[in-house]
């Protein structure tokens, strides 16, 4: 168990130190089409922290870095940090994204609720 909670760890690190906290506002994963293919797999809402989580997903890749604890623990501390103006980027992404899959009827309707990013 110790030897886990290392690993989660260790990857939680490499995560956070891997990803340029500054650039959150400017997500490498920023085309609706690309997203959109990514939003089946367990993800109920299109909202601006879930579209941060995918891009957080796309950094670790990149980083070889799997654990969906830190790759949780590093989209929480990202949102937590981030600017009332940076959220809204992020929301206004959502948006688009959630009108990219409504026009290519992607999914059924009840995935395509956007929220707020009242959920702080």
């Amino acid at each position: 168990m110790e030897c886990q909670r290392l690993q989660e760890f260790v990857n939680f690190e490499h995560l956070l130190y891997g990803i340029d906290l500054n650039n959150i506002s400017t997500p490498a994963l920023n085309d609706p089409f690309e997203i959109s293919k990514r939003f089946n797999n367990g993800i109920k809402f299109i909202n601006a922290r879930n579209i941060l989580y995918l891009n957080v997903l796309c950094e670790a890749k990149k980083l070889n870095v799997s654990n969906s604890y830190a790759i949780r623990r590093v989209t929480e501390m990202l949102w937590s940090r981030a600017t009332f103006e940076e959220k809204g980027r992020w929301c206004d992404l959502a948006k688009q994204v959630s009108n990219y899959i409504k026009s290519e009827s992607m999914f059924p309707p009840k995935i395509l609720r956007v929220r707020k990013f009242d959920d702080n």
